[in-house]
């Protein structure tokens, strides 16, 4: 399948999903502890985009169906979450241009558990958040 299909394919997906929650007004709860990030990120120049890749390593204080992360201008292409030697699909969702939440079908928690998303940002000529070129 050629990259435009997987972005309209996922695209026609969100328009489905069910509304999530609303978002965190300011500061994350904090049910869903980050203890470590490891981002990986392709940036070329010539190009308007860049693509991206995030493992979130949590801690859950108790059972979440609905993770919020800061995101800010990020468009979500694909994420899940592995918890307790199992990998679980999730529905990311954009949410007032600053948060990604992630939608499982049943709770998971408490424990340690790792946030997988791909990604797509926009490399801004104006901006000095996020990447950027100059």
């Amino acid at each position: 399948m050629s990259r435009s299909g997987v972005v309209v394919g996922w695209s026609l997906f969100a328009s489905v999903l069910p509304a999530l929650p609303s978002p965190p007004a300011f500061l994350l709860p904090g049910d869903v502890v980050p203890t470590r990030h490891i981002i990986e990120l392709a940036i070329d120049p010539s190009r308007d985009t860049f693509e991206g890749s995030v493992r979130i390593e949590v801690e859950f204080g108790k059972p979440a169906s609905v993770i919020w992360i800061n995101a800010k201008d990020l468009t979500p292409k694909e994420a899940s979450v592995e918890s307790g030697g199992r990998s679980y699909p999730a529905h990311a969702q954009t949410a007032g241009g600053e948060f990604i939440g992630l939608e499982l079908d049943s709770p998971i928690g408490p424990g340690r558990a790792t946030l997988s998303i791909r990604y797509q940002g926009r490399l801004d000529d104006k901006s000095l958040v996020g990447p950027y070129r100059r």
